[in-house]
Protein backbone atom coordinates (compact mmCIF):
# COMPACT_ATOMS: atom_id res chain seq x y z
CA UNK A 1 0.00 0.00 0.00
CA UNK A 2 2.55 2.38 0.85
CA UNK A 3 3.73 2.45 -3.08
CA UNK A 4 -0.16 3.66 -3.67
CA UNK A 5 0.52 6.88 -1.39
CA UNK A 6 2.01 10.32 -3.12
CA UNK A 7 4.37 10.77 -0.47
CA UNK A 8 6.12 7.38 -1.28
CA UNK A 9 7.27 9.83 -4.11
CA UNK A 10 8.28 13.08 -2.44
CA UNK A 11 4.51 14.53 -3.34
CA UNK A 12 1.71 16.32 -0.96
CA UNK A 13 -0.91 13.54 0.26
CA UNK A 14 -3.95 13.38 -1.83
CA UNK A 15 -6.53 10.92 -0.19
CA UNK A 16 -8.33 11.06 -3.58
CA UNK A 17 -5.99 9.64 -5.75
CA UNK A 18 -5.25 7.01 -3.10
CA UNK A 19 -9.01 5.72 -2.78
CA UNK A 20 -9.07 5.58 -6.16
CA UNK A 21 -5.49 3.77 -6.59
CA UNK A 22 -6.79 1.16 -3.68
CA UNK A 23 -10.23 0.68 -5.16
CA UNK A 24 -8.10 -0.14 -8.56
CA UNK A 25 -6.05 -2.50 -6.75
CA UNK A 26 -8.80 -4.44 -5.03
CA UNK A 27 -10.36 -5.06 -7.94
CA UNK A 28 -7.81 -6.45 -9.53
CA UNK A 29 -6.69 -9.15 -6.77
CA UNK A 30 -10.63 -10.01 -6.34
CA UNK A 31 -10.16 -10.63 -10.34
CA UNK A 32 -7.58 -12.82 -9.24
CA UNK A 33 -9.77 -14.73 -6.62
CA UNK A 34 -12.25 -15.51 -9.40
CA UNK A 35 -9.43 -16.66 -11.51
CA UNK A 36 -8.94 -14.27 -14.27
CA UNK A 37 -5.24 -13.62 -15.51
CA UNK A 38 -3.75 -10.48 -16.59
CA UNK A 39 -4.91 -8.31 -19.39
CA UNK A 40 -3.34 -6.79 -22.02
CA UNK A 41 -5.48 -3.87 -22.32
CA UNK A 42 -3.75 -0.87 -20.44
CA UNK A 43 -7.05 0.12 -19.47
CA UNK A 44 -8.65 -2.69 -18.09
CA UNK A 45 -8.50 -3.09 -14.05
CA UNK A 46 -6.44 -6.58 -14.84
CA UNK A 47 -3.88 -4.88 -16.46
CA UNK A 48 -0.24 -5.97 -14.64
CA UNK A 49 1.21 -2.82 -12.70
CA UNK A 50 4.61 -2.34 -12.35
CA UNK A 51 4.12 0.88 -11.67
CA UNK A 52 1.64 3.46 -10.12
CA UNK A 53 1.67 4.92 -13.04
CA UNK A 54 0.31 1.39 -14.54
CA UNK A 55 -2.31 1.79 -11.64
CA UNK A 56 -3.39 5.66 -12.63
CA UNK A 57 -3.43 4.88 -16.36
CA UNK A 58 -6.25 1.67 -15.66
CA UNK A 59 -9.97 2.38 -15.72
CA UNK A 60 -11.95 1.34 -13.10
CA UNK A 61 -13.98 -1.28 -15.13
CA UNK A 62 -13.22 -4.53 -16.90
CA UNK A 63 -12.78 -4.48 -20.35
CA UNK A 64 -14.79 -6.69 -22.31
CA UNK A 65 -13.01 -9.78 -22.50
CA UNK A 66 -12.51 -10.32 -18.42
CA UNK A 67 -15.95 -8.39 -17.65
CA UNK A 68 -17.68 -11.47 -20.10
CA UNK A 69 -14.86 -14.51 -18.03
CA UNK A 70 -16.26 -12.87 -14.66
CA UNK A 71 -19.49 -13.34 -15.63
CA UNK A 72 -19.04 -16.48 -16.75
CA UNK A 73 -17.35 -17.73 -13.52
CA UNK A 74 -19.81 -16.09 -11.49
CA UNK A 75 -22.83 -17.19 -13.29
CA UNK A 76 -24.21 -20.38 -10.87
CA UNK A 77 -23.92 -17.65 -8.10
CA UNK A 78 -26.30 -15.17 -9.35
CA UNK A 79 -30.04 -15.74 -8.26
CA UNK A 80 -32.66 -14.11 -10.69
CA UNK A 81 -35.49 -11.65 -9.62
CA UNK A 82 -38.27 -14.48 -10.69
CA UNK A 83 -36.66 -16.93 -8.60
CA UNK A 84 -36.54 -15.73 -5.41
CA UNK A 85 -38.45 -17.23 -2.55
Amino acid sequence: MARLRQEFYGLAPDDGILFERLCKEALHELGHNFGLIHCNDRECIMYLSNTVRDVDRKGLTYCGSCDGALYGKTETWRVSPWNRR
